[in-house]
């Protein structure tokens, strides 16, 4: 998969995904949730061997409740970064950058 491929890939998903924003839980950090209401959970994992958490959820769900608006925003400032340089389409750095390779 070229770069011009995964960054219509990351954005199809994106698109697809439940609408923002969404939020840590508090009281249950590997927790996310989007809207109002706490009932509306859009993903909850980690493993626990009663005694601990096994993996860093709280981290995991911090990255991912953020990544619904910065995936978007990513997305955007990277469509304007490769307008300004559809420019210089002259070099041939900036052409490979523009045809997608990797």
């Amino acid at each position: 998969m070229n770069a011009k491929q995964r960054i219509a890939r990351i954005k199809e998903l994106a698109d697809k995904a439940t609408p923002g924003p969404w939020w840590q839980d508090a009281n249950g950090p590997s927790k996310v949730h989007h809207g109002n209401a706490c009932d509306r959970v859009v993903t909850c994992h980690y493993d626990y061997d009663g005694t601990r958490l096994l993996m860093n959820g709280a981290a995991n769900a911090a990255f991912i409740a953020a990544a619904r608006e910065d995936v978007p925003w990513l997305l955007a400032r990277l469509a304007k970064a490769e307008e300004l340089l559809s420019y210089y389409t002259g070099s041939r750095d900036v052409r490979e950058f523009l045809e997608g390779d990797e």
